[in-house]
């Protein structure tokens, strides 16, 4: 037995050394490399540097929920959902969507909402439906809040004034989580008149049971200062009690007080270290803002292919900084292989996406045809589309255009770029924290 163990990782030993990196890749995966795993699958998924194989990228995924990551675990719902790679199974994607929304993942939370509004592969329950956009909402999720509103208004969620009753008497018998949702409902006003001291009351009573969301909520009373004075240390004092019980919400905030020092003093180390757990449970904002430290060799060594890996891992679910920043990794042969093609790729997905610096290099990549065809009109409507931030000044630039291009592909340019911001009006652009 040891005999063939010890071959075994001699074998793996050589594959891992010897071989391109797609089959350094597979073997990590197969020794149970979580983001070796994640990566393998999304390559299958997409055709990158792989034929193209739904299936495979689905074993991939599930590998990876198998093993928690909560990332994996919505993408895993998902295709379950859609029927990718897999059987359509909707009681299989209920399952892996609520893993993934008990870790605090948003979009597994409205996506769940979704499947008990609808009865889909679950019997049909608005007050659970509700539940989760609650959630949802609670993490910043506008669109959830939104449902929830009508729902109420619909009335088909039953009286919000017996919800909130029945919420108030579990809660009263100490169920935490109906002690967080009496707080939700003070605080939003649901059923009851909204009371900032009762909501108080009782997400205090859910944290006292460790309650992960309440704790959060807390955490973001305290450092918001909506309704007692700001108070970054207690603030902290939470978000730690939130982090250490695996709410990976929790972590990435803690992580970013500690990049910035609020309520603690600044350690880009201990930010790198909540980045890391918050980015294994597939934390979108962890993992673009560890690729930052690991591009700038803040907390952790400077590791450009580490940026790049995490980047990639956040730009696959949408994140609009980090495709421009796995862009610019492409572009500059920084951490991966030079790409011009990609770099273009990244920078159009950050684009679409409604972030400016995306928008910028998509319009300068236009101008000069790199690793596209040349485009005038198209560059002159992605600049303008970036001058409509404040974070970035576009002015010079477009004069220059304005100067240097035909007055035909300046007029289209501008109608492409009225056109792009009638389509995406009150889209709110890119999503951040």
């Amino acid at each position: 037995m040891r005999s063939t163990r010890f071959a075994c990782w001699m074998v793996m030993a050589l594959v891992l050394t010897g071989c391109g990196d797609l089959d350094r890749l597979r073997a990590k995966a197969w020794l149970g490399g979580m983001d070796s795993r994640l990566e393998l699958a999304g390559r299958y998924a997409v055709g990158e540097g792989v034929d193209r194989n739904e299936k495979d990228a689905t074993y991939w995924y599930r590998k990876a929920a198998e093993q928690g990551n909560a990332g994996g675990q919505l993408i895993l719902g998902i295709r379950y959902l859609a029927g990718v790679g897999v059987g359509k199974d909707p009681a299989q994607a209920t399952e892996w969507l609520e893993r993934a929304a008990v870790q605090g993942i948003a979009e597994a939370m409205v996506r769940l909402g979704g499947l008990y509004l609808g009865g889909t592969g679950v019997q049909q329950d608005y007050g659970r439906a509700s539940l989760w956009f609650e959630r949802a909402a609670a993490l910043g999720r506008a669109d959830a809040g939104e449902v929830v509103r009508k729902l109420h208004l619909a009335g088909v969620v039953g009286d919000p004034v017996e919800i909130a009753e029945s919420y108030r008497l579990r809660a009263e018998e100490g169920d935490a989580e109906a002690q967080f949702m009496t707080a939700i409902f003070y605080d939003r006003g649901l059923g009851v008149t909204a009371d900032p001291g009762e909501t108080m009351v009782w997400v205090e009573r859910a944290a006292e049971q460790d309650h992960p969301m309440a704790l959060a909520f807390l955490a973001n009373v305290y450092s918001s200062g909506l309704s007692v004075p700001v108070d970054n240390e207690r603030a902290v004092y939470f978000l730690l009690r939130s982090a250490e019980g695996g709410y990976a919400g929790s972590q990435y905030s803690l992580g970013d007080a500690y990049r910035k020092g609020l309520g603690v003093e600044a350690d880009s180390e201990q930010a790198a270290y909540w980045f890391r757990q918050a980015a294994d449970s597939g934390h979108v904002f962890a993992q673009r803002d560890l690729g930052a430290l690991y591009s700038l060799g803040q907390g952790v060594p400077q590791d450009f292919g580490e940026a790049a890996r995490l980047w990639e891992a956040a730009a696959r679910q949408g994140e609009s900084s980090a495709q421009h920043d796995l862009g610019a990794s492409y572009a500059a042969g920084r951490g991966v292989a030079q790409d011009i093609v990609e770099a273009v790729r990244w920078y159009r997905a950050s684009a679409e996406n409604g972030n400016p610096f995306g928008q910028a290099k998509l319009g300068a990549v236009l101008l000069r045809g790199e690793g596209v065809p040349a485009d005038p009109a198209r560059s002159f409507m992605w600049l303008s589309l970036a001058g409509d931030s404040e974070e970035i000044d576009v002015a010079n630039a477009l004069e220059v255009l304005r100067t240097e291009l035909s007055a035909e592909h300046v007029a289209e340019g501008a109608e492409l770029a009225a056109a792009w911001r009638e389509r995406h009006a009150g889209s709110g652009g890119a999503a951040s924290p």
